[in-house]
């Protein structure tokens, strides 16, 4: 079965506080629906913007309501070796499933580096790792080569998030070693991605749609994926989770509040998702309650 791992936003009050109610109506609402798990502290959950008290607060209050029924993996990547592994040593006093160590950005480390960085911060934890290949935010790839080197050597490195639409040259690595777990990481391609082998996604698009990602996935329903795919892409209109947030705002979850350097949805694209993607996605959410 098809894993969704949903990439956890954290939701502010007006004043810029965490609101912390919003966050567990969310995760509850996720399990009540069926989600496998959760990213928290990721590029979702503006964790740049987040004190580090603050990620352990929003760490601890997932697991808290999660209360084990559902996977809980932690962003813990950074651009530095060693504050990675200082993150990772804070986090082991916390119920974690895993970790997801995106790769080192700005700075764009060779292959080597890559390989170097990852090895050294896996041998500090136990605990499955899954990387994370998001060649647009962060400059640099992992390819299939530095993947079979780094599983050679790291015992706890899993799986893998690939966040681009290219994503079948990644394919060559189940071939190899059919029990690595590919995770896509862009809800448009996702589907497509998951019928030719990927076995999950790591979702922004589950906020939103996550009964009828699961139907899409069981009945292969091509009008339901496009419509699924066209939500996914009003998702990704501005930088995320900025639309998102203000979509999941419309229906009283959480408040249409980011953290600077990220603000909240432009007028003009907020008036294109009241005209176009809260329709379509109240359909859908129709089509789902019928189900």
């Amino acid at each position: 079965m098809k894993e969704i791992l949903t990439a956890l936003i954290t939701p502010f009050y007006e004043n810029g506080e965490i609101d912390f109610v919003s966050l567990r109506f969310l995760v509850e609402e996720q399990i009540e629906k069926g989600i496998d798990g959760f990213i928290v502290c990721g590029t979702t959950a503006e964790t740049p913007a987040l004190s580090d008290e603050e990620q352990d607060q929003v760490i601890q209050c997932v697991i808290s309501q999660c209360k084990g029924r559902c996977k809980v993996y932690a962003g813990a990547g950074t651009n530095c070796t060693a504050t990675t592994i200082a993150k990772i040593c804070h986090y082991e006093q916390y119920d974690l499933d895993g970790y997801l160590l995106v790769t080192p950005y700005y700075n764009r480390p060779s292959e080597e580096g890559l390989f170097l960085h990852f090895k050294a911060v896996s041998v500090v934890t136990k605990r499955p790792i899954i990387l994370y290949h998001i060649p647009s935010r962060c400059g640099v790839s992992i390819s299939v080569d530095l993947l079979k080197h780094l599983l050679s050597t790291c015992d706890n490195i899993i799986g893998l998030k690939y966040a681009a639409n290219d994503y079948r040259s990644i394919m060559a690595i189940k071939q190899l070693l059919p029990s690595f777990l590919l995770y896509s990481g862009d809800d448009i391609s996702c589907f497509n991605a998951m019928r030719d082998g990927f076995d999950g996604v790591i979702s922004v698009l589950s906020h939103l749609q996550l009964p009828n990602m699961r139907l899409a996935l069981k009945f292969d329903d091509p009008a339901l994926i496009d419509d699924l795919q066209r939500m996914a892409a009003y998702c990704f209109i501005e930088s995320s989770p900025a639309p998102v947030k203000y979509m999941l705002s419309t229906y009283g979850l959480c408040m249409n509040v980011l953290r600077l350097p990220l603000c909240s949805l432009s007028a003009v694209n907020q008036s294109f998702l009241d005209r176009y993607a809260i329709p379509l996605n109240d359909k859908l959410r129709n089509k789902d309650l019928l189900c």
